[in-house]
């Protein structure tokens, strides 16, 4: 079927269950007046073929499907990858509402936490991209961790406090020698073989208990809460990279494919074909 069989309406979202037109309040790690404003492009974008300029969103191309993961199995999981593109500039884009619509049928990108904190009490907001940010999304998993969010440099400790699938990046901070260096030696030769992210058992915690008390707190650090006080003020703390379960899955076909990026008013952002 080619697009220009496609009547408009096709096209087109309902927008009432989105707010359309309602300022978004931006999460808290962003500068304090983003603008969410569709992006003023200085030359005319040429649609797609069959597409009509009308069909375009204004957002179209700031946001792209780079990657797609069709389930090869029925125990596969289903993703794809969204990415900014360079035309996004300094502007912020808001995807959540946005649809993914492919051949057989659609699903709606839902909110995230932007800044997670380990008190779990952070509520999820719509998900704001600025430029190089991305996103993975996927078929719903068997996991404990029930929210989306924009990875740090500490989530590869929270693999060990949930079941997540897939897993998240293992590259949590390295301890300094100079921060330990008064510890007892089999304090220090435990914390330097621990690998990245990993957290201390209560078992390996108390094998140690008797040798100094500092080295035990110290250990009771080790983990998501106590690298997210010591490192969110870092100025590299936010990684660009959203994590996204949907609560149904992408209908996406196991052979080939025709995978559209609408916006919240049911227009053309991106295209992907395979």
């Amino acid at each position: 079927m080619h697009f220009s069989n496609l009547p408009y309406s096709f096209f087109r979202v309902s927008s009432s269950s989105f707010g359309i037109g309602v300022k978004v309040k931006p999460a808290s790690n962003f500068a304090p007046q983003p603008s969410t404003e569709p992006v003023k492009k200085p030359y005319q974008v040429s649609p797609p073929p069959g597409v009509s300029q009308k069909d375009l969103s204004p957002f179209y191309d700031n946001v792209r499907i780079t990657s797609v993961q069709p389930p090869r199995s029925n125990s596969e999981i289903s993703w794809l990858t969204l990415n900014t593109a360079q035309s996004l500039g300094s502007n912020l884009v808001d995807i959540t509402g946005w649809k993914i619509k492919t051949n057989k049928s659609y699903v709606i990108i839902p909110r995230g936490i932007s800044d997670y904190n380990p008190s779990n009490l952070t509520p999820a907001s719509d998900i704001i991209f600025k430029s190089g940010d991305y996103a993975k999304i996927y078929s719903p998993t068997n996991q404990t961790l029930r929210n989306n969010l924009r990875l740090n440099k500490c989530a590869g400790y929270l693999n060990s406090q949930f079941t997540i699938n897939p897993t998240l990046p293992n590259g949590c901070p390295n301890f300094s020698r100079e921060e330990i260096s008064t510890f007892p030696g089999a304090c220090q030769s435990f914390i330097l073989g621990l690998r990245s992210c990993q957290i201390p058992t209560p078992n390996q915690i108390n094998s140690l208990s008797t040798s100094n008390n500092s080295c035990v707190n110290f250990l009771n650090l080790i983990n998501y809460r106590g690298c997210y006080q010591k490192h969110r003020a870092d100025a590299n703390f936010f990684s660009n990279e959203w994590r996204v379960w949907l609560d149904q899955n992408i209908p996406l076909d196991k052979e080939h494919d025709r995978v559209l990026l609408l916006d919240r008013s049911g227009l053309l952002v991106n295209v992907f074909i395979y």
